[in-house]
């Protein structure tokens, strides 16, 4: 039924404050201030008023001198509700004693949870263009049976544009709702926030109030065209799968990786550009399981192993960037990508605007690839009405040419048998046929095995053979 979709109205104490702003009022006789040690001291005639900030008036009969260190603030409310204010600090002195505070989320309670019943959950969503969504949209998530996005305008919370709506258990609640807090920070290019929600049950209510966030202020800005049919509603239900699969993966720091891909869309400054860029280079080429110091050859060698992976074409990706006279005709566009990269980290690279569209434009090819995002994204190269699945779908490995590479090479489960001698590898002669005389013995291959880590792969174009 549509009524169990509605969220019901918030029903608090208000007050009207000297600036004419109505605010969610909670006041007590005592509560207590909590040290992160335990350290606590009784504190009396508490008022709380929570909007787009959450300040705190109280008496404390202790004085404080240069108390910087954060605190929490537990109380039950004239009204009933259990209130607890987290990550505080003190605001405003008289003669040393503090009067004031601010917290970064509060957390206000009533009735116990049972964490094996399904409760109602929804979570709020701010400064976030939806006039394009349809009223109620369906989101495809495998764990949750149900989950929708629903637009909806607050009387209090002015900044509320929708919300998701699902009934589960709070655990799963939980799970899914971290995953849709990194692909709204992704699509909004973190300018929308989710920082309000309400969990009801039986018996049971429980609504957190979270700052905004210092981004969530600016003009809304998404890293995506938001007209239909490009809403978050398709953003969702096209990259979900792909962002918990590469999170269940635990190859890459996928919430880093968003973090600095939402990054990039805000930024104004090209010389920034083009480092948060390497960034997330850095990011989409390191493993997790195997951290290792990262140089110059390995960086490449780890970028084309990606560029494989995603099945793009080195070749087809070099014609592009040439075409788009952001790489000279003598290099390829991987040489300067790796050499910017090298170059801005140790402070050497010359900017331009050229440079800053060669990283940008790359990173976010590679982004929409890995998380098979089918939105126009905002990219300066590229039309507005051009799908990015079509745009980087040109720069894909022909399926034909792939599937029809002959791989004649006859496999020997009999490794080479490598000999060491003053700090040289020699390989025996029988494994190059006819290039050499059979009364040699060695032929001495010049290279560096710590170039390529520990799977070492000999890669003759880049060896030379010496007769000995």
């Amino acid at each position: 039924m549509i009524s169990d979709y509605k969220c019901p109205e918030f029903e608090f104490m208000t007050i009207v404050d000297e600036f004419d702003t109505e605010k969610i009022f909670f006041k007590a006789d005592a509560a207590k201030l909590i040290f992160d040690d335990d350290e606590s001291y009784d504190i009396s005639n508490v008022e709380l008023y929570v909007l787009d900030d959450i300040n705190i008036n109280f008496e404390l009969n202790r004085r404080f001198i240069n108390e910087y260190r954060q605190f929490d603030i537990e109380f039950e409310s004239s009204d009933g509700w259990l209130v607890n204010i987290e990550e505080c600090y003190f605001t405003y002195f008289q003669n040393m004693y503090p009067v004031s505070a601010v917290g970064l989320k509060v957390i206000i309670t009533k009735g116990l949870c049972n964490k094996d019943a399904p409760v109602r959950y929804y979570k709020f969503i701010e400064n976030l263009n939806l006039t394009k969504e349809c009223e109620i949209n369906e989101v495809k998530c495998t764990e949750l049976d149900n989950l929708f996005l629903i637009k909806h305008k607050d009387k209090f919370f002015k900044n509320i544009d929708g919300y998701f709506y699902t009934k589960d258990t709070y655990d799963n609640i939980k799970y899914v709702f971290d995953n849709l807090y990194y692909l709204l920070k992704y699509y909004s290019a973190e300018s929308a926030s989710m920082r309000i929600s309400y969990c009801l049950g039986d018996d049971f209510q429980r609504i957190k109030i979270c700052l905004p966030s210092k981004y969530s202020n600016f003009k809304y800005n998404s890293c995506f065209h938001d007209t239909y049919p490009n809403t978050l509603f398709d953003f969702l239900n096209t990259v979900y799968d792909s962002y918990v699969r590469i999170k269940n993966e635990d190859i890459i720091n996928v919430k880093l990786l968003i973090h600095y891909l939402a990054f990039i869309k805000r930024e104004s400054y090209v010389e920034v550009g083009i480092l948060i860029s390497a960034i997330v280079l850095e990011v989409l080429t390191k493993n997790n399981k195997k951290i290792k110091d990262s140089n110059e050859t390995k960086f490449a060698s780890d970028l084309k192993k990606l560029i494989k992976k995603l099945n793009l074409d080195l070749d087809k990706l070099d014609y592009f960037f040439k075409e788009q006279d952001l790489v000279c005709e003598k290099n390829t566009f991987l040489s300067e990508v790796v050499k910017a990269r090298n170059d801005i980290v140790h402070g050497n690279a010359v900017i331009s605007l050229k440079l800053n569209l060669l990283m940008t434009t790359f990173v976010n090819i590679l982004a929409l690839k890995l998380f098979n995002i089918n939105c126009a994204m905002h990219i300066p190269l590229i039309k507005e009405n051009v799908f990015t699945s079509k745009f980087v779908n040109q720069f894909s490995i022909d399926e034909e040419n792939s599937e029809n590479v002959d791989d004649s090479r006859e496999t020997d489960d009999n490794p080479i048998k490598v000999v060491e001698m003053d700090g040289k590898l020699y390989l025996p002669l029988e494994i190059f046929n006819d290039w050499v005389n059979e009364d040699d013995e060695f032929r001495l291959l010049e290279f560096e095995t710590k170039e390529y880590g520990e799977e070492c792969n000999l890669d003759l174009k880049m060896a030379r053979l010496v007769k000995q």
